[in-house]
């Protein structure tokens, strides 16, 4: 009796953990697909001169249940059901709504956004961002691309997507650096312009 009772109860548990990592890339998904996330902006700020001269684009998003999903979570979510590529999108699109102005005006500022491993090896990444850009008038070199460094040691068509990137005239960051594979000959490897 008492062996069976557990075994019950682990396995409600775990039914009820299972259903709700489920219910939240499903909520997820519907989310991007409505538009209902946010995308805020940390400002990068030049300590010689005092002025803001680059930004980074950060997605946030509050659940159906009203909790706050850190972005770990809810990116690792979408990369595991395989629609990162999906956020990416809708970051893009919204940085590009809110700086295009600014962009045009003042073309030595750039917004960085943060780029997942997925979108790296995805043949239509490139194309989209050439769109993007194209639609909204603005130079690649007003939208910087960062990569978590674990994210470039996996493929060799990380690499390629960089050098792609770069010919462009994104600038690319390399973020966490030091936490992985960091050495000279690696970053040499991938010609990044700056790391983080």
């Amino acid at each position: 009796g008492m062996v069976g009772l557990t075994g019950g109860i682990i396995g409600f548990v775990l039914t009820r953990l299972v259903g709700r990592r489920q219910t939240m890339h499903a909520q997820l998904l519907r989310a991007i697909r409505q538009d209902r996330l946010r995308v805020v902006y940390q400002p990068i700020v030049d300590l010689t001169t005092g002025r803001v001269t680059e930004a980074e684009a950060l997605v946030r998003w509050t659940d159906d249940d009203n909790r706050s999903i850190p972005p770990d979570v809810f990116v690792k979510a979408a990369e595991e059901h395989g629609f990162v590529g999906a956020l990416t999108r809708l970051v893009v699109r919204h940085v590009l709504e809110d700086f295009r102005d600014t962009m045009k005006r003042y073309p030595e500022f750039r917004v960085n956004v943060n780029i997942a491993a997925a979108d790296l090896s995805d043949p239509g990444f490139l194309a989209m961002m050439d769109e993007a850009l194209l639609g909204a008038g603005v130079m690649a070199t007003s939208l910087g691309v960062e990569i978590t460094e674990g994210n470039t040691a996996r493929q060799q068509e990380a690499r390629e997507t960089i050098v792609r990137l770069r010919r462009r005239g994104h600038v690319v960051h390399i973020d966490d650096f030091g936490t992985g594979y960091s050495s000279l000959s690696y970053l040499h490897d991938l010609s990044v312009d700056s790391i983080k």
